[in-house]
């Protein structure tokens, strides 16, 4: 099933004179030439999960260099520090959004396992780079949402530790491990104090959208997972099996 989804993606997605893919299927007319990032990012992370399958993964290896090459075309060597925008460069880019790029810094680490290449290592580390670049230390903490600079999400700071962790774990730099507990107790402000669930944001007046997804608990979860298992450390194990039980609840 996996390699039909696969297969018919490039079938219906794939723009071979881009080298991109389409933001739909099929083009609205509103649509632009090729998808924005974060779609993209979701074919490298469905290639990278291809590349790890036992007995044909190494058939997706060439698939996997290629997307990545093609990720390129979104980023953005003039801005400070470098980072991917939200479109293709030569299409106009586009803002930059910091949990965009910690994504990708997470599918940079899974290709650098997979395919061996310190490019990609070194590429993740880019990203965290970008990542703590957006860091809010007037503001008391928080990695923002994008460089509007208008909101610190859970979205932007949950994958931040995850990402931290799995360079620390890749790296042994302590630096890494510091910064994903700074992170990680940072935002713990947003979690909802009776549902055992996490916010949305803080905005600048330091008001608090109490939205809630199941993808910024979903991070919060994993990153206590990856230090308990880093650590072996029970409270990163007795607070990541708190936050899964109430969250299969509330959700």
């Amino acid at each position: 099933m996996a390699e039909q989804t696969y297969h018919a993606l490039l079938n219906r997605f794939f723009l071979k004179h881009e080298g991109l893919y389409l933001e739909h299927y099929q083009k609205k007319e509103e649509d632009q030439e090729v998808s924005f990032l974060w779609p993209y990012s979701g074919v490298i992370s469905a290639i990278n999960a291809l590349a790890k399958m036992p007995s044909i993964g190494k058939q997706y290896y060439h698939d996997l260099i290629n997307v990545l090459d093609g990720l390129e075309k979104y980023w953005n060597e003039q801005s400070k520090p470098e980072a991917y925008d939200s479109y293709v460069i030569k299409y106009g880019g586009g803002q930059q959004f910091y949990d965009d790029n910690e994504w990708l810094g997470l599918d940079f680490i899974e290709a650098y396992h997979t395919l061996g290449d310190k490019k990609y290592l070194q590429k993740a580390k880019m990203m965290f780079d970008f990542a703590i670049s957006g860091w809010s230390e007037d503001k008391g903490g928080g990695i923002y949402w994008n460089t509007d600079k208008k909101t610190r999400n859970t979205c932007s700071n949950g994958p931040a530790a995850v990402l931290a962790i799995q360079l620390y774990e890749v790296t042994g730099d302590m630096k890494y491990l510091d910064w994903a507990i700074k992170i990680l107790k940072w935002t713990k402000q947003l979690e909802s104090p009776n549902e055992g669930i996490y916010w949305d944001n803080i905005r600048e007046d330091g008001s608090i959208d109490q939205t809630t997804y199941t993808y910024n608990v979903g991070t919060i979860i994993h990153s206590n997972a990856l230090l308990y298992k880093l650590t072996n450390e029970d409270i990163y194990l007795i607070e990541a099996s708190r936050l899964a039980e109430s969250s299969l609840e509330y959700f």
